[in-house]
Formats: structure tokens, C-alpha cells, sequence
């Protein structure tokens, strides 16, 4: 169908890249690829309009990636290629920047026009395994993390001994980036499910890499939360937010609502508030303008103080939501504790949606926070049978790639002039 090698050429192929003498590969990339969404089309659409993106999903993969050894079609919406990793050909991670670019542009079918994005996961030969077996689920890994993270995502196979980044070269180029305004922050639509309305936006970091391209968080935030960089890098996302919303309200739209993550780190360190005073008072914003996304971990010490702090986030009119809600430590007691305005569901309840007992505990999340009156917003909403369950159990917000994929702060005007109500 694909026009591309089957799994079984490409067991086959691989198998003999890694053991035969004659083959002269020092270092391999091994790429899997999905297509986000793939079931949700197919739902929408029919198998013959999912077969016809397959098609052309497979062509546009080979004419992208001339370079690489194998690109094969496995099953469903999953794609394979093997890279050679070498000083002569593009670095892993601009290759795969250039897969995800090159599906920017639609796909036509039926004369309708399509976006679609993909989620990548790579594993390297020989650091992450020399045998078939290991080298394949590393990189089945790595997608499965690439996916978790909302898709549109690259993420690399690591384990204590690899990363693609050397530590004390990210830490360096992680300073150069603040210094040099190197981070953007993309903005993904928060959907009221009583009328449609878009209710705001979540910000979502990334780093526009002077040499790598769009780098994904999954690639840096661990790292920066083990260090002091993290708080840093907060604060300009608080500016940038800051800024945007002044922007969008001298464009008529004044009250639109940011939540931004916060994590322990900034809350501990004892400038949160004054970060955002300043952020308030420099781009003349109310505090309704932003909430901020706090998850279970962030809460676990201090609590005297953490109180203290959230009770002070409040008197600013700032909305406070717990992320990940459920995925934690002691989440009944967090909503008696603290004054939390949101719960987020997250998405790994979310995406169990039609699994019985899972149902039962979104359920459960949603009917508590109600009788607390607290707000509930499902994240990671990716097909139309999760909307209607989501809306049929009355859960407030929605948020995920089935209504949109963050987007560039350049789009948002557009999205909100022609997407008032969705």
C-alpha cells in the first residue's frame, strides 16, 4: 500500500546492519515514527481516507529522507527508518527537526485539506543496544515518550550513561539561550464545553536552537529542574506570557487566560510572587489573566510556607490549578490543604477513555471536584469519543490535539478571530 519495505524486510535488513562484518556502520540511529492522532482520523474519516494519508504520509517520508539507509512501513500508522549517524550527513537531531518540518504542509485529500503531525522516538546503535531486540524497544520507548508529550515531539532513548547533550555543554547552552532569547513558548487552547468557547491557553515551552531547531522540553526541563536554570527559565516564560497578554488585550482581547507550570523549585527559591508582581505591573494585567499549574511534588515540603505562598497568589486574583491530578502522591489531601481553584485530569487517565474501570476513576476525579466546587480540565483530548464521554460526565474544560496543537504565538489572533467558538 505504502510502497515502502515491510516489517519483515526490515527485521531482516536491520538484523544484518548490526551483525554482519561487512557492513562498515559505526553509529545508527533507529527512528520510529507515528502519525498523532492516526485513530481519531480514521474515526472521522473513513479507512479509505487513512489508507490515502498513509499513502502520502509514506511518500513524503521517502523524498525527506534521502539520506537514510531504510525507511519502512511496519504496521498501522507506524513508520521505521534507519539513519547512518556520520560527520558527512545532518546530526540526529536536525534529521529528525526536518521529518517534523516537512510535515507542516497540508495533505490533500478527497480535495480536502489536512494537517497532521507525527511523535518521534529515537535509539542509537551501539549506546542504547548492539542486539535487535534491545535496540527496537528503546527506540518503542522513546515513542511512547514522544506521544505521553502531547506529540509534534522528538524524544531520545536515555539512560544514565546517554543523552544527546553532554551535561556540562547543555548547562552552558541552556545560559546562552536565556542570555540570547533562544526560548519561544507555544500556546495550546483550553475549550469550554458548555458552549465551545475557547476558555484561554496553556503556555508550553520550547527552544529555538540556533543550530538544532525546535527542541522539544523533554529535552532540556529534566535537566534544568536539577539544577538552578529551571527557576530562570520560568521567569522568561512568565515575560513572555506577560507580554503576550498585553499584546492580545490591545488587540480587543482582554480577557483571556494563560496557565503557566510552575515547579518546586521556583516555589521553594522565594521569588515566585515577586516574579509575577512584576510581570502584573510591567504589562498592566489583573491576575485573572494567569493561572498557574502547580503539580502534587511541588507541594510536598514546606507546607506551612507553600500555604502561605498559594493563599498569597490568590489575593492577586491569580487562579491555581493541581496538574496531573491523580498521578501523585496524596491528592485528596492537597485539595483540602491548599487553595486550589482546577483540577487537571491527566492525560494518561484521559487517553483509557472506553477501558471500564479507568472510566469509573474520571468518574470518580470529576463528581469530587465538582462537589468541592472546583473546575475540572481533561488534558490530552485526542479523539471525539473522549469529548463526548468527557461532556456526557459534565467535566468543565477540554484541552488536547483533537481541538488543536499548541501553536505559535504568531497564530494565536488568527485562531481566536476565525475560532471564537470551536
Amino acid at each position: 500500500m505504502t510502497h515502502l519495505p515491510n516489517r519483515f524486510y526490515y527485521y531482516n535488513q536491520l538484523h544484518q546492519y548490526l551483525v554482519n562484518p561487512s557492513y562498515s556502520f559505526k553509529n545508527l540511529a533507529l527512528i520510529r515514527i507515528n502519525i498523532d492522532r492516526f485513530r481519531a482520523f480514521n474515526e472521522f474519516l473513513n479507512n479509505d481516507s487513512g489508507d490515502e494519508l498513509l499513502k502520502q504520509f509514506a511518500q513524503r517520508l521517502r523524498l525527506t529522507n534521502i539520506n537514510a539507509i531504510l525507511v519502512a512501513y511496519l504496521n498501522g500508522d507506524d513508520f521505521a527508518i534507519i539513519y547512518e549517524i556520520s560527520p558527512i550527513h545532518p546530526n540526529i537531531e536536525q534529521y529528525c527537526q526536518n521529518i517534523l518540518q516537512a510535515l507542516n504542509a497540508p495533505f490533500y485529500i478527497d480535495e480536502q485539506e489536512y494537517f497532521i503531525t507525527a511523535s518521534i522516538g529515537v535509539a542509537c546503535f551501539p549506546e542504547h543496544g548492539r542486539q535487535i531486540d534491545h535496540l527496537n524497544n528503546h527506540a518503542e520507548q522513546a515513542l511512547s515518550e514522544a506521544k505521553r508529550l502531547g506529540g509534534n515531539t522528538i524524544s531520545y532513548y536515555c539512560n544514565k550513561t546517554t543523552n544527546p547533550y553532554k551535561t556540562a555543554d547543555l548547562e552552558q547552552e541552556l545560559r546562552k539561550a536565556i542570555q540570547n532569547d533562544e526560548f519561544v513558548v507555544y500556546y495550546q487552547p483550553k475549550i469550554n464545553l458548555n458552549d465551545k468557547s475557547i476558555k484561554g491557553f496553556e503556555a508550553l515551552i520550547r527552544w529555538q536552537h540556533p543550530e538544532k531547531g525546535l527542541v522539544m522540553p523533554n529535552m532540556f526541563i529534566p535537566f534544568a529542574e536539577r539544577s538552578s536554570l529551571i527557576s530562570d527559565i520560568g521567569k522568561v516564560v512568565l515575560d513572555k506570557v506577560g507580554k503576550q497578554l498585553q499584546e492580545w488585550k490591545k488587540a480587543g482581547y482582554a480577557d483571556v487566560r494563560v496557565s503557566v507550570n510552575i515547579v518546586a523549585q521556583q516555589i521553594h527559591r522565594g521569588l515566585l510572587l515577586s516574579d509575577l508582581d512584576e510581570v502584573l505591573d510591567t504589562y498592566h494585567l489583573d491576575g485573572s489573566n494567569l493561572e498557574l499549574e502547580i503539580t502534587e511534588s511541588a507541594l510536598l515540603d514546606n507546607t506551612d510556607n507553600v500555604k502561605k505562598l498559594l493563599h498569597s497568589i490568590k489575593e492577586r486574583n491569580i487562579s491555581i490549578a493541581l496538574d496531573d491530578f491523580g498521578t501523585g502522591y496524596s491528592s485528596l489531601a492537597y485539595l483540602t490543604e491548599y487553595p486550589i481553584d482546577v483540577l487537571k485530569i491527566d492525560r494518561a487517565f484521559v487517553s483509557k477513555i472506553g477501558d471500564q474501570k479507568q472510566e469509573a476513576i474520571v468518574n470518580a476525579m470529576i463528581a469530587m471536584g465538582k462537589s468541592m466546587g472546583l473546575k475540572l480540565v481533561a488534558e490530552g483530548v485526542e479523539t471525539e469519543e473522549q469529548v463526548i464521554y468527557l461532556q456526557k460526565q459534565q467535566c468543565d474544560f477540554l484541552q488536547g490535539f483533537f481541538f488543536s496543537r499548541p501553536l505559535h504565538p504568531n497564530q494565536i489572533l488568527q485562531y481566536l478571530q476565525t475560532n471564537t467558538h470551536i
